[in-house]
């Protein structure tokens, strides 16, 4: 495993802003279960700012940016219903319905 911090560091207000760090792992089901294991560190309590992703090409986080668009409008129009991304696309789940359900 190689970790090294992004950019440098940029005072904004009087504080150093947070930078991204590069963690980089030896094979892609490392990095997998690294990220299927996110919620877990948003969920701590401990550690809700810090935010995992992976690593994607240009093409994709092109394809990304108008996936959260998309999530972004339908949120504004349906605000009760639960909007997310899944494999590539925007869906809505149903009322009662889980996200276990939609995989």
């Amino acid at each position: 495993i190689a970790v090294c911090r992004v950019g440098s560091g940029v005072m904004v207000s009087g504080e150093v802003k947070s930078r991204p760090v590069k963690v980089t792992v030896d094979s892609a089901p490392i990095a997998n279960d690294i990220l299927n294991r996110a919620k877990q560190l948003k969920n701590s309590g401990q550690y809700t700012r810090v935010f995992l992703s992976p690593d994607r090409t240009p093409k994709q986080r092109e394809e990304r940016k108008s996936l959260v668009v998309e999530l972004k409008r339908r949120v504004t129009v349906e605000p009760n219903k639960r909007h997310l991304i899944r494999k590539g696309a925007v869906v809505t789940l149903s009322e009662g319905e889980n996200i276990e359900q939609q995989t």
